[in-house]
């Protein structure tokens, strides 16, 4: 009796696990079937949305790169010079190329307001407030050249040939710093971006610009004191 008892039982185990064998695929089967029926949707969901994310982060650091470029673009065009015609012990007199003419000015000035406005957006904000601080310069060179007639204008672009080749020379010098750090996630924006206003201020006050303006009362004439100079920042306001 007892050896009929344990042949039933190794016949049992047998069977069962004759059936295990053709069964446990058959749930595992199921149970992916149904895994994928209410996964995949979600799964689909998540791999579009890493897709357009990659996608959109390409076309952030295309658009980075771009800046670097022009900024680099930039420094070139201002630290670009023209002959005066004036030579003297071996020395050939340069002035700034896009203060040749007043014609040529108002052309210099635009294309350096509208790529300093286009760049905002893709910049670091150390290189924004190199930016904010170039369209300040140029802003008291433009209320210059309002006042003064063609024929001053090669006195006026030697004296401030110096701030030009110093801004084209930190131009170029943010641009690199700034390509350094393209591929961080994001940039910070502070504020409206520019220096805070003293720090401006004492960066025009040390300019060979704002010495010319000094010396040929143009400031007295725009109503402009310093420190204000022709700076966009935001007034402090006033105690009631």
């Amino acid at each position: 009796m007892p050896g009929l008892l344990r042949m039933w039982m190794f016949e049992s185990f047998s069977a069962l696990g004759d059936a295990a064998s053709w069964a446990v695929p058959l749930v595992f089967s199921f149970l992916g079937g149904v895994f994928s029926i209410l996964f995949q949707p979600i799964l689909s969901i998540f791999n579009n949305r890493l897709a357009l994310s990659a996608r959109a982060w390409e076309r952030i650091q295309d658009k980075r790169i771009d800046a670097f470029e022009t900024l680099l673009d930039l420094a070139k065009f201002l630290s670009t010079t023209t002959s005066t015609g004036n030579h003297q012990d071996g020395w050939v007199e340069t002035q700034p190329k896009f203060l040749s003419s007043m014609e040529d000015a108002k052309e210099g000035l635009d294309y350096v307001f509208r790529t300093c406005a286009t760049l905002d957006d893709w910049i670091d904000q150390p290189t924004r407030q190199h930016l904010r601080y170039i369209t300040d310069y140029f802003q008291n060179v433009s209320v210059t050249l309002a006042q003064i007639d063609e024929g001053k204008l090669l006195e006026f672009s030697l004296t401030i040939k110096p701030d030009i080749i110093d801004i084209a020379t930190h131009t170029r010098m943010s641009a690199h710093k700034f390509y350094q750090s393209i591929n961080k996630k994001c940039f910070s924006y502070h504020g409206n971006g520019k220096y805070p206003l003293r720090v401006t201020t004492r960066k025009l006050e040390k300019t060979k610009l704002i010495a010319w303006m000094i010396k040929h009362d143009l400031l007295a004439k725009n109503g402009m004191e310093m420190p204000q100079f022709n700076c966009d920042h935001a007034k402090p306001a006033q105690k009631q």
